[in-house]
């Protein structure tokens, strides 16, 4: 019989072997590795070398645990790494924004209140120029105003209008900002790095664009179908199918909620039935992150729109009626 090859997954460590092996014509199995840690148990002592690895993994074979890994189509390999990627960075982005709201919470209190992102184009251009309310004071109005209306691509009127609120809320905080001696570094080197991590994140957003243009069959057509799902855009939708792969290898919906891991774990023993299920979360965490984002845009205020909002509005008054007619 020809040798079918177990590795355990070790982050990117395998994927070199896999598919090296995988070209050479073998079949490869890669094994989660919370599979093999469920067995790491079955001697009494206590042995973890080679060998016991490599046995717990036969045993995991002989109970008809695992099924043959496929290798995902290139495209959906390069988007699955993309989007990855992506995540990663917009996490490192997120903590220096909020190092961004820190250093101006004593540089300049009230600024966060006038812009909605702290980190937009518009905030970033006037705090690299003028970070202080004294700059902002002693900044000529018609050069202010131009830094607000260039950057924002908005109107001489909107332009205006932030003008005025950035004068009063310098007016009121100029007695009470702290600045040190190294406020300025702090300031400018974390403005860089976040317009940085925006540069890099709409580099990875324009080659996903690319990717799902050039592959218009099987790629293009999949992420216009999760594409047309209420709170799902395109780099949602490339999330979730570079995560799954191949949606032909899941046999029924059960086996794909639990490959996002938010299907109930169970805690059953004889008669005993645990009512206090709490998520497995033995699947993606991007998958998951990606489904909450989702639901999340759909219980906004846009009660026409987001159908999650129309669901639980029409669940709470039916119960309403209901519990005003049982009432005397």
């Amino acid at each position: 019989m020809p040798p079918i090859i177990i590795m355990e997954a070790t982050g990117h460590y395998h994927r070199l072997l896999f598919h090296f092996l995988k070209n050479s014509g073998y079949e490869v199995i890669v094994v989660n590795p919370i599979q093999t840690d469920s067995i790491k148990n079955i001697n009494v002592r206590k042995v973890k070398n080679d060998k016991v690895d490599a046995y717990r993994i036969a045993i995991l074979y002989r109970l008809r645990e695992l099924k043959p890994t496929n290798t995902p189509v290139e495209a959906i390999l390069d988007i699955r790494n993309l989007c990855r990627q992506y995540y990663d960075i917009s996490d490192d982005c997120t903590a220096y924004k909020n190092k961004l709201i820190a250093i101006l919470d004593e540089l300049f209190p009230g600024f966060n209140d006038i812009f909605g992102n702290i980190a937009s184009k518009t905030a970033l251009e006037i705090l690299s120029t003028y970070p202080t309310p004294e700059d902002i004071l002693n900044a000529p109005k018609d050069m202010l105003v131009e830094i607000i209306s260039k950057a924002s691509c908005k109107g001489l009127k909107w332009s205006l209008n932030k003008y005025d609120k950035l004068i009063e809320i310098a007016n009121e905080v100029k007695p009470l900002f702290i600045k040190h001696s190294s406020s300025n570094v702090l300031l400018n080197t974390v403005i860089t790095l976040i317009k940085t991590f925006q540069d890099h994140l709409k580099q990875i957003e324009n080659e996903i664009h690319k990717i799902i243009t050039n592959n218009p069959d099987y790629v293009g057509k999949a992420i216009e179908l999760l594409d047309s799902i209420p709170g799902i855009d395109t780099i949602t939708a490339a999330t979730i199918l570079g995560e799954i792969g191949d949606f032909s290898a899941f046999k029924s919906p059960k086996q794909l909620v639990a490959f996002f891991g938010i299907d109930p774990s169970q805690k059953d023993s004889g008669q005993f039935k645990s009512s206090k299920n709490k998520m497995s979360k033995r699947g993606s965490k991007i998958l998951r992150r990606v489904l909450y984002t989702t639901a999340m845009a759909n219980v906004r205020k846009n009660v026409t729109r987001n159908y999650l909002t129309r669901y639980y509005l029409n669940i709470t008054t039916k119960s309403l009626l209901l519990s005003l007619k049982k009432s005397p």
